[in-house]
């Protein structure tokens, strides 16, 4: 049950991972997390797998009978997952937000940046990044200085109007790849937002 919470499942093709998710919640109906996980999977991925879409909608209906089972971490899943489908990005932020309320140590805190500038938050988003690079976690810390940040980084300080900040880090992920056309084009958008 270890690799069904978020972030420690393996990475599968979705198809693959139906499989997975189907088998568990075969050989035991009450793995909730299986059982939200394969629902979403059936609707972010079935029609790659040739799943029909009211596949997924009934696999939710499902859970909807077994929320008087499901701990807290559960619901929060289920709600985090019902968002994902629906590309809801508050929801997404709302059900992260309980999840950290419940467990701090929680991996559905990698969601949050990304979710907040998604729902084009970006003073919350940059404030979010700052907190995240002071945590005490060393693997929230570690997230925090990824150069995958970066181009998130980059873009909210140019719709906010912080073009020097923007200037500073387009020059520095250009620092980390020099050939890179992408990172030349943010150094020019900023050079020209500077002036």
């Amino acid at each position: 049950q270890t690799w069904l919470s978020l972030g420690n499942r393996p990475a599968l093709a979705p198809a693959e991972e139906m499989r997975h998710l189907e088998q568990a919640t075969r050989l035991d109906s009450t793995l909730l997390l299986a059982r939200i996980y394969l629902a979403s999977t059936y609707h972010l991925f079935g029609s790659a797998a040739g799943v029909s879409l009211g596949r997924g909608d009934s696999a939710f209906q499902s859970l909807d009978a077994l929320t008087n089972r499901m701990n807290s971490y559960e619901k929060t899943i289920l709600a985090f997952m019902r968002a994902q489908v629906r590309s809801d990005n508050l929801g997404m932020i709302d059900a992260i937000r309980l999840a950290v309320a419940a467990d701090s140590s929680t991996r559905l805190i990698s969601w949050l940046p990304d979710r907040v500038a998604g729902a084009n938050r970006m003073r919350e988003y940059l404030t979010l990044r700052r907190l995240m690079a002071t945590s005490i976690n060393p693997r929230i810390q570690r997230m925090t200085k990824s150069s995958a940040y970066w181009s998130l980084d980059i873009a909210a300080h140019h719709l906010l109007g912080d073009h020097a900040e923007e200037l500073e880090l387009a020059r520095a992920l250009r620092k980390e790849r020099p050939a890179g056309l992408v990172q030349l084009g943010f150094e020019a958008i900023a050079l020209v937002a500077v002036d």
